[in-house]
């Protein structure tokens, strides 16, 4: 009669083969939704700096074309400028999540220089995310 109870799995022994199998399976899904989030972030953060340093190539080129297309410009304040091509365009940038605006702040009155700082921000379940950028933009031609 012994020889009968031994033969088999207990339920305790059961369960307890499922509760581990169940514990490295939460593990393993943790940290694949973790990497997959750290990934997202990573390409965001690079389009994120792209953007930036593209808006502030674009305000490089209308300090080239007229000094004016600056001096013309709100002053210490955020301006859109979420699609390239015009100063206070809508945000966002099209087809993305991702918000741009530029701020000129003058370093003289009158302006000779400009310090310009672009940022790019965006949203995602970890909360808001930001990349600045800053160049200092002179007046050349004087």
């Amino acid at each position: 009669m012994k020889y009968i109870y031994l033969r088999g799995q207990s339920l305790f022994e059961v369960m307890f083969a499922i509760g581990i199998a169940a514990l490295v399976l939460i593990a393993i899904v943790s940290l694949s939704t973790r990497a997959v989030k750290t990934s997202d972030f990573s390409r965001n953060n690079s389009l994120a700096s792209k953007y930036a340093q593209e808006g502030a190539e674009w305000v490089r080129q209308q300090r080239d074309e007229l000094w004016a297309n600056l001096t013309g410009q709100p002053q210490n304040s955020d301006i859109n400028l979420g699609t390239i091509g015009s100063w206070g365009s809508a945000n966002p940038i099209l087809n993305t999540v991702f918000y741009r605006t530029v701020r000129l702040v003058p370093n003289a009155s009158p302006p000779t220089s400009y310090v310009v700082i672009v940022k790019v921000t965006w949203e995602d379940g970890s909360g808001q995310h930001e990349v600045s950028n800053s160049t200092k933009l002179t007046n050349w031609r004087m």
